[in-house]
């Protein structure tokens, strides 16, 4: 669930009228696991031009990031939830955004909305973040792939307990995975433990 900070929630007051810009930080040569620091080089990129914690966001984003995420309750199967950026790739500030890809491709990206008159990033609603994956270049525009965190937080090798190098156990079972039975099991695979 999305927790909306206190000025977020009253600058959109009872949601009758609200204007929200899309506000996406790439934090470039950022890879999953690095720290952001104050020093740390980020592209702030918005669907136009606005300033956040003193920060000059470049008016390339051409339509707000579409968000989509996929759970199959039917065959258990859970689709990443990825995020696709268009982005304005004309000469802006005497630049191309695809000059940039190769420091931001893998690099860590936050997507956030904000609301007319909040100015600092903390203020703002954080709706996504993930890594760049991959990237689709035209003449005029760059399309950006964001992946969400979960497959690398929840990329683990199971089972994650090993059987100590002990003198305890038989030396052909030192090192193993314990085994994992799932049901009811008449011969269940177990691992003896030698007693003296």
């Amino acid at each position: 669930m999305l927790e909306l900070p206190n000025k977020f929630r009253l600058a959109i007051g009872s949601g009758t009228i609200t204007s929200l810009a899309p506000v996406v930080i790439i934090y470039k040569d950022v890879r999953l696991g690095d720290e952001i620091t104050e020093e740390t080089e980020s592209i702030y990129i918005s669907t136009k031009e606005d300033v956040i914690d003193g920060h000059s966001c470049l008016p390339l984003l051409l339509d707000f990031p579409k968000i989509s995420n996929a759970l199959d309750l039917i065959d258990r199967n859970y689709k990443i939830s990825n995020v696709s950026l268009s982005i304005s790739n004309f000469i802006f500030n005497g630049n191309k955004f695809s000059d940039e890809i190769p420091a931001v491709l893998n690099a860590v990206c936050k997507v956030y909305y904000k609301c007319q008159g909040i100015n600092k990033i903390e203020d703002s609603m954080l709706v996504y973040s993930g890594t760049i994956r991959r990237y689709k270049q035209s003449s005029d525009s760059v399309t950006l792939d964001l992946e969400d965190l979960t497959e690398q937080a929840l990329t683990k090798e199971i089972p994650v307990t090993l059987i100590p190098d002990s003198e305890d156990f038989f030396k052909d079972d030192r090192g193993r995975p314990y085994p994992i039975a799932y049901g009811n099991l008449k011969n269940s695979p177990v691992i003896k433990k030698i007693t003296i």
